[in-house]
C-alpha cells in the first residue's frame, strides 16, 4: 500500500476554502438526492407480495453483472439499473416473466447515461425470447413510473467521489477497487437495497481500506461531519464483511469490477 493512501485516509481534511465550501455543498446536495431516489423498505412484501422474493432479485441482478460484463458496461451502470429496478418495484407489482423484462430495460436506461449497448444485443441475452418492442414498452413504463428521474445516486458515485481526492492516481485506484468489490456485493443484497448509497459506500470503504489495512478513525470522522450516517455505513461493513467470507469459502465472490 502507498504511503500517500495511508497519509489520505488517516487524515482526509475538508480546508476552509473555496474548493472546501463546493465540496461540502456538494455532498449536502448529493446526501438529499440520494433519499430521493430510495426505494421504499421491505417493498418486495408490501408492494410484490412475495411474487417477486429476494433469492429472485438476487439472480436477476446477478446475471445484470455477467450481462454487463459481456457488453464492457461498468458496475456503477448495474448500480444505477438495480436502483431503478427496486424503485419501479417499490411502485408497481411485477410478474415473473416480466421481471427480466424490467431487469434488462432498466440495464438500457441505465446504459443510455453512459454507454448505450445496443437494445438487439441486449435482448439476446434473455432465455424467454423478449424483443425489442418489449424492452422499449418496459422502457417507457420506467420512465414514467420513476417521473423521468433517472440521476440516482449509487455506491459507485459516492466512492468514487471520496477517492477523486486522493492525490496519488495509484492509491486512489487501488482503494475504488478494493472498496468497488464490496459496493457490488451490497448490490445483491435486498436487505441492503433501501439503505442510501452513501451509507453503502463507507461501508465498503470500511471494508476495502481494512483489506488494505487503512484505518479510517479520521476519515470516518470527517464523512460524519459531512453528513453520512457512518455509524450505520460501520454496521453494512460487518454485513459486507460476513457475506464476502461466505462466498470466498464457497468460490463464488463477485468479481464484477
Amino acid at each position: 500500500m502507498s504511503t500517500a493512501l495511508q497519509a489520505y485516509v488517516s487524515h482526509l481534511r475538508v480546508e476552509k476554502s473555496s474548493y472546501g465550501q463546493y465540496y461540502r455543498e456538494n455532498w449536502s446536495a448529493m446526501l438529499k438526492d440520494e433519499v430521493r431516489c430510495l426505494p421504499k423498505p421491505n417493498f418486495l412484501s408490501t408492494v410484490q407480495r412475495g411474487y417477486i422474493k429476494p433469492y429472485m432479485r438476487h439472480t436477476i441482478i446477478e446475471w445484470l453483472f455477467s450481462v454487463a460484463h459481456r457488453h464492457l458496461l461498468e458496475a456503477q451502470i448495474v448500480a444505477r439499473a438495480t436502483n431503478y429496478i427496486d424503485r419501479y418495484l417499490s411502485a408497481i407489482a411485477v410478474n415473473r416473466h416480466n421481471f427480466q423484462v424490467l431487469a434488462l430495460a432498466s440495464l438500457y436506461l441505465a446504459g443510455k447515461m453512459d454507454r448505450v449497448a445496443s437494445v438487439p444485443h441486449l435482448s439476446l441475452e434473455t432465455i424467454s425470447g423478449v424483443t425489442e418492442t418489449d424492452v422499449w414498452f418496459a422502457e417507457r413504463s420506467i420512465l414514467e413510473t420513476l417521473r423521468w428521474d433517472m440521476a440516482a445516486v449509487t455506491p459507485h458515485m459516492v466512492l468514487a467521489r471520496v477517492c477523486n481526492v486522493v492525490s496519488d492516481p495509484a492509491a486512489a485506484a487501488e482503494l475504488f477497487v478494493k472498496s468497488a468489490t464490496y459496493a457490488n456485493v451490497a448490490l445483491l443484497r435486498y436487505d441492503l437495497s433501501w439503505a442510501p448509497a452513501s451509507v453503502i459506500a463507507v461501508g465498503a470503504l470500511i471494508c476495502g481500506a481494512a483489506d488494505l489495512a487503512v484505518t479510517l478513525s479520521s476519515i470516518s470522522a470527517q464523512l460524519r461531519g459531512l453528513g453520512v450516517d457512518v455509524d450505520r455505513a460501520e454496521s453494512v461493513a460487518e454485513v459486507l464483511r460476513e457475506v464476502m467470507e461466505e462466498s470466498s469459502q464457497s468460490g463464488s465472490a463477485c468479481s464484477v469490477s
